[in-house]
């Protein structure tokens, strides 16, 4: 594991701190958050840890705490480990509690990671799962139509999970009907 990953060191002549996991994490979620709109702040973030599953929420207690747990394979790599992040980051906008996400959502998480990444680490991470893939293209193809459609969608409801096609008319959005019955069927991780 990168001592990096978890403890800071100065800067040359006193002017901060390098970068960790929750100093990334805070500045991911600002990024997150002035993009596609505010996360519902009734929830507590507790921070980042590794875990022996995929990277994931996890919701300690049944009490609105939330870690994020990220992959072994990413406790020597950085970038990997920000990519991860940043997946994770679109969940705490509306957490589920567990539940699972749809499709939009699931989409959204896979397009900014991969974004991230590209943007922050010159990395060319693909998701390994054709339904992350799939996702993306759907969210990417709603994105080219409207570059703010999640920041309007979430206007109108907060919540992905109460995304309804109706959302969509009131968002003014002029997405293909077939494009918006795909967003809204539940993530299927396959």
């Amino acid at each position: 594991m990168l001592p990096s990953h978890f403890i800071a060191d100065n800067l040359p002549g006193n002017t901060g701190y390098t970068w960790t996991l929750t100093t990334r994490l805070g500045a991911i979620l600002r990024e997150v958050e002035s993009c596609y709109g505010a996360r519902d702040q009734t929830w507590t973030i507790l921070g980042v840890e590794f875990g022996p599953n995929n990277p994931r929420l996890w919701y300690p207690g049944d009490c609105k705490h939330i870690a994020i747990q990220l992959a072994m394979n990413a406790a020597d790599n950085i970038g990997f480990a920000c990519y991860q992040i940043a997946h994770e980051c679109i969940h705490l906008l509306s957490p589920c509690g567990g539940k699972s996400a749809i499709l939009i959502e699931e989409g959204l998480a896979t397009v900014f990671s991969e974004d991230y990444a590209k943007r922050e680490f010159q990395m060319t991470v693909a998701a390994s799962l054709a339904s992350y893939t799939n996702a993306a293209k759907l969210v990417r193809e709603l994105l080219s139509l409207e570059p703010n459609a999640i920041r309007m969608l979430r206007g109108i409801a907060p919540s992905f999970h109460n995304f309804t096609p109706d959302t969509f008319v009131q968002a003014g959005l002029n997405a293909p009907q077939e494009l918006i019955s795909e967003l809204l069927v539940p993530f299927s991780r396959e």
